[in-house]
Formats: C-alpha cells, sequence, structure tokens
C-alpha cells in the first residue's frame, strides 16, 4: 500500500477525493487478494466484471479512473514493467431512464380553466417552457 499512498500524496490534491480513490483501491485489492505489483490484465477484467454486476455506471466508470491513472503512475516510476489496465474492456449495463410524462393539450387546457389566475401564469411558464417542476427550486 506504499505506492497507493504516495501516488495518492503526489496526485490527488483534495482530501475527499483522496479518500474515496484510496477506498477505491483498497477494495480492489481485497478483491484480487494480490499486491497491486501483481496483478493481471486477467484479474482487472474479473474484477470489472464482478462490478458490473452491482454498480452503477459512474461508480465503474470512476473505478475504472482511478485505476488506470494509478497503474499509468506505477508504470510512469517504473513500479511495474508492463501495464495490466489498457486492454480491458467492459461493456456498460445501460441504465434505463424513465419516459418524462407530459399532459396532452387537451389536458393543459382543462388545468388552466380550473387554476386561479396568479397559477395560470405559472404553469403557462412551465409549459412553454418544458421545465419540471424540480427545475422551480433552483431558481
Amino acid at each position: 500500500m506504499k505506492e497507493v499512498e504516495e501516488y495518492l500524496r503526489q496526485n490527488v490534491a483534495q482530501e475527499k477525493t483522496r479518500r474515496i480513490y484510496l477506498r477505491d483501491l483498497e477494495q480492489v485489492r481485497e478483491f484480487l487478494e494480490k499486491d497491486f505489483l501483481e496483478v493481471e490484465e486477467a484479474d482487472l477484467q474479473k474484477y470489472f466484471d464482478f462490478c458490473q454486476q452491482s454498480l452503477k455506471e459512474s461508480s465503474l466508470r470512476r473505478k475504472q479512473s482511478v485505476l488506470r491513472k494509478f497503474y499509468q503512475y506505477l508504470l510512469t516510476e517504473r513500479k511495474i514493467q508492463k501495464n495490466p489496465f489498457p486492454v480491458i474492456s467492459t461493456t456498460y449495463k445501460k441504465e434505463e431512464k424513465q419516459a418524462k410524462e407530459r399532459l396532452s393539450q387537451e389536458e393543459y387546457e382543462l388545468l388552466l380553466e380550473e387554476l386561479p389566475e396568479e397559477m395560470k401564469v405559472l404553469t403557462k411558464m412551465l409549459w412553454e417552457t418544458e421545465a419540471k417542476i424540480l427545475d422551480l427550486f433552483d431558481v
């Protein structure tokens, strides 16, 4: 773990980010039960295959980025002869996005008829800009 601490100290400025990266790297080491200097491409592929089953795409990409940079550092510092990372391929599971529901024009007009005048202005603004109600909280 000396290499990990040295890498993080030299390359990651934010303490919070350093802790997250350290956790990511510790998880890899625990999963593989190997020293980072002994890891091979097949080991990393096995780890990422495992991660794909339970992680969001963004978390998986972060872990890959951390490892890619870490192994590039080890290569640059001549602590390893070959980078096991570059050939790693993953197929991301696409996160399905829910279809956005929208009122029909008729439903919208019926709604306007029922609203008090001050609410009509706000509702028309939302309708015309296709804004979401949550967008209002950012204003």
